[in-house]
């Protein structure tokens, strides 16, 4: 990816506006594309302009920050920026990679920048290898890059900070990244079932009303709301 980051700050307080500005002229990699005091006006540039990183406030009069996201079909990499902790579990469900506490200070600021530039770098190489038909992943490990083959993968697991990658018949692997990062680099045949797993379909023996059962019986649970997109993946009803 050589280009610059483009971003966009959404925040009705002009003082965290201009902090914002000034942290993002700071980074060589990130360029300010615009800034918006009303998150209707963002939500309209955002419906016709791409975007990589969106900095929005929660709390904003009309629709606040968590809307804006939500109503996005396809949302830029969000950093969620607050007064108050008590929105953070509700952001992270919108999968936006950080959360940041008001008053924000430029090493927190720029700690989270790098996980944004880190997961859309991600995305990026995910992009370019699906044009590849990608058969493996290479894993990050104690001893460097494990090459770990997509056909030989059950199930993926999240365990806090890091995901289970199981395996038919050979040593389980930790693996240190999320799930929304995840998910973002697998091919069409895995599927999320649940907020802590995302199963290869070709494993599926049987679907069951709230859990799977995968092949060697292994049992992996089932969450109503990605019931959908399992049924469209394996063509059922």
């Amino acid at each position: 990816m050589n280009r610059k980051l483009q971003c966009l700050v959404v925040d009705d307080e002009t003082m965290g506006i201009r902090l914002l500005e000034a942290f993002i002229r700071k980074i060589n990699y990130l360029e300010l594309t615009g800034n918006f005091d009303d998150a209707s006006n963002a939500l309209n540039y955002l419906e016709t302009h791409d975007i990589d990183i969106l900095f929005t406030d929660i709390q904003m009069p009309g629709i606040n920050g968590l809307e804006l996201v939500k109503s996005l079909p396809r949302p830029p990499v969000t950093i969620f920026i607050s007064a108050h902790r008590g929105f953070a579990p509700e952001g992270f469900e919108t999968d936006a990679v950080d959360y940041l506490v008001k008053p924000v200070t430029f090493p927190r600021f720029e700690k989270a920048v790098t996980k944004a530039k880190n997961y859309l770098l991600l995305q990026f190489e995910a992009e370019k290898n699906q044009g590849l038909k990608t058969s493996s992943l290479f894993v990050k490990s104690d001893n460097g890059y494990l090459n770990v083959l997509l056909e030989d993968i059950l199930y993926f697991q999240a365990k806090g900070d890091y995901v289970l990658i199981v395996m038919k018949q050979k040593t389980d692997v930790l693996w240190r990244i999320t799930m929304a990062e995840l998910e973002n680099m697998l091919p069409h045949h895995f599927v999320r079932v649940h907020k802590s797993y995302i199963v290869n379909i070709n494993m599926i023996h049987i679907v069951h009303q709230n859990y799977m059962e995968l092949i060697n019986k292994i049992e992996v649970p089932l969450s109503k709301s990605y019931k959908t997109e399992l049924a469209k993946r394996i063509g059922i009803g």
